[in-house]
């Protein structure tokens, strides 16, 4: 209901309502995602995420802030698997264009980024520029993880919790990778917990026969305060000078082959 609200504030031309029941949004969805239900299926999540960006791109464009509505259109156009007509996808391509203009003064770049798009829908994986924030954290062997440690191999980081339906589903084939990757120095993989509470892990990996792993207890402020994750599962690919190079919401596609696509991904 809150994307229908913030629609119907806008509306009426309430602008700080608008802005708080979005930020009612954002503040449930860090804290109590659509992903949270164990039956909630991943179309479901990238709906919740689609309405999200939805919201946030009419806002934005309402505060003629250009930049963050070309951004929240991107998301949208990303995220979004139905539309009530092909019409109104093509209506956000041509905004989406208008906003480039806008914000750009040039057409110039527009294609490929709508490509970029189209890339990240198809693959899953959208190429992203995040330097990795400074951290320092203790795994769940009592090794200490800091920043540093991500320099000079490539890495997986993995986001998730143990109250996240679709992280529940995802954490087998994390297993699976990891176990594949077992040997290469080269890369590796960090499943990064941002539950409050570091000891629900244990006994939920237990419980789960999820041996294996590599997880790293960060707490929910570094994935969505330092981090600014979009929601969860979520996975970084993180280059050998620290900065993440591509990012994916779940799982895209048959989980068993997203395991062997992303073996091809790491070499």
């Amino acid at each position: 209901m809150t994307p229908v609200l913030v629609q119907a504030y806008l509306d009426a031309g309430d602008v700080p309502a608008a802005k708080l029941k979005l930020a009612d949004f954002d503040s449930w969805k860090t804290s109590h995602p659509a992903n949270a239900d164990p039956k909630t299926k991943p179309d479901e999540v990238r709906e919740m995420a689609a309405a999200y960006w939805e919201s946030n791109e009419r806002l934005a464009e309402v505060q003629k802030h250009t930049e963050e509505a070309l951004a929240a259109a991107g998301k949208l156009l990303q995220f979004r698997e139905w539309w009530d007509t092909t019409t109104e996808r093509f209506a956000m391509i041509e905004k989406s264009k208008k906003l480039w203009i806008e914000a750009k003064e040039t057409e110039d770049g527009w294609k490929e980024w709508l490509q970029g798009i189209k890339d990240a829908r198809q693959t899953g994986w959208e190429k992203i520029e995040i330097p990795v924030s400074d951290f320092a954290f203790v795994d769940l062997k009592g090794k200490k993880w800091t920043q540093e440690d991500l320099k000079g191999r490539v890495t997986l980081l993995n986001f998730w919790a143990t109250w996240c339906g679709p992280c529940v589903i995802e954490m087998p084939y994390m297993v699976q990778l990891q176990e594949a990757l077992k040997g290469r120095q080269d890369v590796q993989v960090l499943a990064m917990s941002v539950d409050e509470s570091s000891g629900l892990i244990e006994p939920f990996l237990k419980e789960r026969h999820l041996d294996g792993l590599t997880v790293v207890p960060v707490g929910p402020d570094f994935g969505w305060k330092s981090l600014k994750l979009d929601g969860i599962p979520t996975t970084w690919i993180v280059d050998r000078d620290g900065v993440a190079r591509k990012r994916q919401l779940g799982i895209a596609g048959d989980p068993a082959k997203w395991v062997k696509a992303t073996l091809e991904l790491l070499k």
